[in-house]
């Protein structure tokens, strides 16, 4: 799933904009190589092209759960690399990020592997209440913070998870 190259928001393909922060998006551009999505400012020793040293692996993967608020759930070893599952578990969604070692010296975030499921947000009597009468075609959560967003064919909501209320965005 591609991000938004200038607020990191969850975007949909052949989108002309972004409909968390307005930009201007080109499809002919590759948005799952920008710089969100392989995390790496580091230059240094490494035990071979295909394996980080312990120390560096750890510095990339606390980069990552602080940059996209997660906390490392799971490990899936496979025969030449490694898939790190992170998560953010909210009462009303999870959100759920794959990385991966298998770029070499960096670990980064694989191309379609953000996915989140609403399955507790939908359920929720007073959600479904707030959304009485809208015809909701789309649900987004920021990749970066907490904050839940709603889209009609024509308006924008944000979704305060405390009250369960709808603010519109302008």
């Amino acid at each position: 799933m591609q991000t938004c190259p200038d607020c990191g928001s969850i975007i949909m393909e052949g989108d002309p904009y972004c409909s968390h922060c307005g930009s201007h998006l080109s499809w002919s551009d590759d948005y799952s190589s920008r710089g969100d999505s392989r995390i790496s400012d580091y230059e240094g020793d490494y035990f071979d092209d295909y394996m980080l040293n312990e120390k560096r692996r750890q510095e990339l993967l606390e980069k990552i759960s602080k940059h996209y608020k997660v906390e490392l759930e799971d490990l899936d070893v496979k025969d030449t690399y490694t898939e790190y599952i992170f998560m953010r578990k909210t009462p009303y969604y999870i959100l759920r990020i794959v990385a991966t070692d298998q770029f070499g010296g960096t670990i980064g975030i694989k191309r379609d592997s953000i996915s989140v499921d609403y399955t507790k947000l939908k359920e929720n009597r007073n959600f479904k209440n707030s959304i009485k009468g809208l015809n909701i075609e789309k649900i987004s959560v920021s990749l970066y913070e907490d904050e839940v967003r709603l889209f009609t064919g024509d308006k924008v909501y944000l979704l305060d998870t405390d009250n369960m209320k709808l603010i519109e965005e302008k």
